[in-house]
């Protein structure tokens, strides 16, 4: 393995650890005696960004500064062939999905 390719999967694995941590905090906030449904969502809207970024790093693209999770299954699809491409910019968020697009500061 190339000093890049190192690289490319330390990266990967970052990306992936930091995934695993916001399912972690969603799990708790699932588990209070009150559940905080709507914080829970964001971190998994978080960790499937993450996911899709360490996709991304893994095979020596840096994923852009974007939450677009539509822009990202983009990006990601067509290299791993797991997600569909939205390929209309479509982030899914108009189909109730909490997520940020990009641009809108989250």
């Amino acid at each position: 393995m190339s000093d890049r390719e190192r690289e490319q999967w330390n990266e990967a694995r970052a990306w992936i650890g930091k995934a695993d941590e916001d399912l972690r905090a969603a799990a708790i906030v699932l588990g209070v005696t009150s559940p905080l449904s709507g914080i829970a969502a964001f971190h998994c809207q978080q960790a499937v960004e993450k996911l899709m970024k360490g996709l991304l790093a893994a095979v020596g693209i840096d994923p852009p500064r974007s939450h677009d999770l539509g822009l990202l299954a983009d990006l990601v699809g067509p290299r791993y062939r797991l997600l569909p491409a939205t390929s209309n910019g479509s982030s899914g968020c108009e189909r109730g999905m909490p997520c940020a697009l990009s641009g809108s500061g989250g």
